[in-house]
């Protein structure tokens, strides 16, 4: 007992773990500031390339956004903190998005004359960046994911299912297919992968709709008993 309360860790303020959160989130923002700054006095927005293209900077940048929510878990209050991160995921998806409009704004001033298509395109092939930008999106998701309470993960559940569904069996035959046409892989592949998408996506709507019945029927023998 005398050693559990010693690894017990005192909470924080609300007001002390909120300016710690933001503080180091204006850190990472400061990390690609500094980093933009110093790649453009070497040489100019030439010379950009070697910041959307550094590892070392944008995992900085995805460390301190990762630091800023451990601390709002380990150091928050028992009760609260799940509820507090969950407010706090939406930044994620923010940042996410916002690591690619500041790629795209570099090349931009790299080269104003660029296409927009170009410039989507060159964000595209900097694995730095589109990581950083499909890391946070991603972890912002699972991690909404994981701290909803059981009921709405399971209506998630169902809506993502519906979704991919939906996909598999009116895009995957068709658009989908086009798409690969472009990849080298014989017609006969593509004609099996468009059956087995649609199958799938078939098999999935019956399961779904098969426990949405059975659910409701369940629910039916419940209440006239």
């Amino acid at each position: 007992m005398e050693k559990k309360e010693e690894k017990a860790v005192t909470p924080w303020s609300e007001k002390k773990l909120s300016l710690v959160w933001k503080t180091l989130l204006i850190l990472a923002l400061g990390v690609l500031a500094v980093a933009t700054v110093f790649f453009w006095y070497q040489g100019g927005w030439e010379n950009i390339d070697q910041l959307t293209n550094s590892h070392a900077v944008f995992a900085t940048f995805l460390g301190l956004i990762a630091i800023s929510f451990f601390v709002q878990y380990r150091f928050g209050v028992l009760e609260r903190r799940k509820r507090e991160i969950r407010r706090r995921v939406p930044v994620l998806f923010v940042f996410g998005v916002g690591v690619v409009v500041f790629a795209a704004a570099l090349l931009w001033l790299k080269n104003p004359s660029a296409s927009p298509r170009s410039i989507i395109s060159g964000v595209a092939r900097t694995p730095a960046v589109l990581g950083s930008a499909l890391s946070l999106i991603l972890g912002g998701a699972v991690l909404g994911f994981v701290l909803l309470p059981r009921g709405d993960q399971k209506r998630v559940k169902s809506v993502l299912l519906i979704v991919l569904a939906a996909f598999l069996t009116f895009v995957g035959p068709t658009y989908l297919l086009y798409a690969a046409q472009w990849l080298p892989i014989p017609y006969s592949y593509l004609a099996l992968l468009g059956l087995a998408c649609f199958a799938v996506g078939v098999f999935l709507f019956l399961r779904l709709f098969g426990r949405e019945s059975r659910t409701e029927s369940s629910g039916q023998d419940v209440s006239r008993r």
